[in-house]
């Protein structure tokens, strides 16, 4: 993303405001005393121009503040200072931040937004604990709130007096929205906020002890992380026809062992002696009467952190593990972060590994490495949101009739359930004053987006969907397939195959066919715009078979291959055959299906079929 000047930081120290106590308080750990706090907001300038808004009268007091190290924010945003004292309240519990629930910040300086017939003045802000937990609001002098903020990030250093909140997405208020002239703008991402404080302890305070280390032994059991929601998705940018689409996400622990969340090039630790972290990806999807279409994929986010909230009694809260029972959050400011997002041919999918350093092979260059020396020398520079963004067409998003989900997945290793990491959800694309607006109209399903097409586990007469898993750590292949009767004689077969996570990849796919049988057009579509990588159709007397122009080429895994065909005979039940690339090792598949039938056959040697007894006898009945 490409935040360049639309940067404001904000220092406030020591605004004082009235803490009011409540029932809550007795049941937490620690309340803590923040002082000195230092606020940084960072706009996006292409969400800003696309919504018409400019920053104006912008007051700068005082130099820039130091980011933690695993913000998207920069260093050198210009800075803002309150002179008079302030406090807030947090909680803690064993150490770990719960979250803020009293008290209030007022700025000095500030900034204005305006657009065309209106606009709002941010100076002498207040940075306020928001109405739902681990969140915040920035509101107005004159107590308007304009933004919420959300899926925020901490660290809190009890020893250094330190708190730091940061990644925090600021979304407009409804109020806001309709300020701007469209109501389905609230809950849009407009910049993203950090907030570092000085931070004082309880009288009598004492680190808490029994606090679980995460030792290798902590390691042991089953990893089954779940996709619990998609928050939000939100258009980031928009140019020559294509949209660039980003979700909000929130996971959950639900396996029984710990598992490893840590940063890109943070050395070599256990459990599996590198620098292993889950990876996430997202999709968008068109079903029409000709079935399920992949209209565009992300690339890989790099997952970096994790903030442990709603965990089992005695969980591992470090964070750079997700204890049992544990839920995160990554919200569009950090899933939208160049400095995080690197080529999915970097991913080997069904390990979840990432090819890079010492993996698989030493000194293995990498986007973000690009001397292959196991540390960061690239951060995304002189990339945009269309870098590695999902970019979507404009016009595949226009089709009324049709029927639109949106999906998430994470990518854990050794996780034992990949279908409950992924999730999707219905979306409704409107477009207006120059914005796409995604509305849920569903909750979120966990499994593959396939499922929303044709149900998961359907095997019936026109319809099927089946699974071909290859075991953990193998990767795993779907295929969908819808059969219509056009009326005519003929029947329309099309088929969905997505490669989850089968990183060998294919480069066949063919569909058995009866002998006598006419075959009368076929199709193919993939998921880019590139027409020299599409699969070549043939037809021979017992078959129709795809296959790819060249095989070896990468074989993007988590996308969708579309085939079709028109037969003149109806489904029974048959085994498509996919032939696998070479490049590991190559071998043929079978999935079950639907495809077409053999012909009918004549009862008797002539006569029967015409209508012309007169060649019958009692020697040829």
């Amino acid at each position: 993303m490409n935040r360049v000047s639309a940067i404001i930081t904000i220092v406030a120290s020591s605004l004082v405001y009235p803490v009011v106590a409540n029932a809550s308080e007795a049941n937490v750990s620690e309340i803590w005393t923040a002082t000195d706090i230092r606020t940084a907001i960072e706009f996006y300038p292409t969400v800003l121009q696309d919504l018409g808004i400019e920053i104006v009268d912008l007051r700068t007091t005082t130099s820039p503040v130091q980011q933690h190290d695993l913000s998207v924010l920069n260093d050198n945003a210009p800075a803002f200072h309150a002179a008079q004292p302030w406090s807030m309240k947090f909680t803690t519990k064993n150490d770990h931040f719960e979250g803020v629930f009293s008290g209030a910040a007022r700025h000095q300086g500030g900034f204005e937004l305006s657009w065309r017939g209106g606009g709002v003045s941010l100076q002498g802000f207040m940075v306020r604990p928001g109405a739902e937990p681990r969140s915040l609001e920035v509101v107005t002098a004159d107590n308007r709130v304009v933004f919420n903020g959300t899926h925020l990030h901490w660290a809190v250093d009890t020893e250094a007096g330190l708190l730091e909140m940061f990644n925090v997405d600021l979304r407009l208020t409804k109020e806001m929205a309709i300020s701007l002239g469209r109501e389905a703008f609230e809950g849009k991402p407009v910049a993203t906020l950090s907030l570092t404080a000085a931070v004082q302890p309880p009288q009598g305070y004492a680190p808490e002890t029994g606090i679980p280390s995460c030792t290798p032994s902590d390691w042991s059991g089953d990893q089954d992380v779940q996709l619990i929601n998609i928050g939000t998705v939100n258009q980031l940018a928009r140019s020559n026809g294509e949209v660039v689409m980003v979700p909000s996400a929130t996971l959950k622990n639900v396996g029984t062992a710990n598992v490893p969340w840590l940063s890109k090039f943070s050395g070599f630790s256990d459990p599996y002696n590198n620098d292993q972290h889950p990876f996430l990806t997202w999709s968008v999807f068109r079903i029409t009467g000709e079935g399920i279409h992949q209209l565009g994929v992300s690339a890989i986010k790099h997952a970096f952190l994790t903030i442990n909230i709603n965990c089992n009694p005695g969980a591992c809260t470090t964070g750079h593990v997700l204890g049992l029972g544990c839920e995160d959050v990554y919200g569009t400011g950090t899933n939208s972060s160049n400095g995080d997002l690197a080529p999915r041919e970097e991913i080997l999918a069904a390990s979840s590994v990432w090819a890079h350093c010492n993996e698989p092979v030493a000194n293995t260059p990498s986007h973000f490495d690009q001397d292959g020396n196991c540390s960061q020398d690239h951060f995304g520079g002189g990339e945009n949101a269309f870098s590695h963004g999902l970019i979507v067409q404009e016009s595949d998003l226009a089709d009324d009739t049709a029927s639109y989900y949106f999906s998430a997945w994470y990518l854990v290793r050794d996780d034992i359930d990949i279908f409950n990491t992924m999730g999707y959800r219905k979306i409704n694309p409107v477009f207006g004053g120059n914005n796409w607006t995604f509305s849920f109209q569903t909750g979120l399903a966990n499994g593959s987006p396939l499922d929303a097409w044709i149900p998961s586990g359907t095997n019936e007469e026109t319809q099927n969907n089946a699974v071909l898993a290859r075991g953990l750590g193998q990767g795993n292949l779907q295929l969908a397939v819808n059969v219509a009767d056009l009326g005519d004689g003929y029947f329309r077969y099309d088929y969905a195959l997505m490669n989850h996570d089968f990183d060998q990849g294919l480069d066949g796919f063919s569909i058995p066919i009866p002998a006598g049988a006419s075959v009368r057009s076929t199709s193919f579509r993939d998921i880019d715009q590139d027409g020299a990588n599409d699969w070549q159709v043939s037809i021979a007397t017992d078959s129709v078979t795809w296959t790819m122009p060249d095989a070896t080429s990468f074989q993007p895994w988590g996308v969708v291959f579309n085939f079709s065909l028109e037969a003149n005979t109806a489904p029974l039940v048959a085994n498509a055959v996919m032939d696998v690339v070479g490049k590991f090792r190559p071998e043929t598949l079978e999935i079950s299906t639907r495809a077409p039938s053999p012909l009918p056959t004549d009862i008797f040697s002539d006569g029967f079929e015409s209508g012309d007894v007169s060649a019958w006898s009692s020697s040829s009945p």
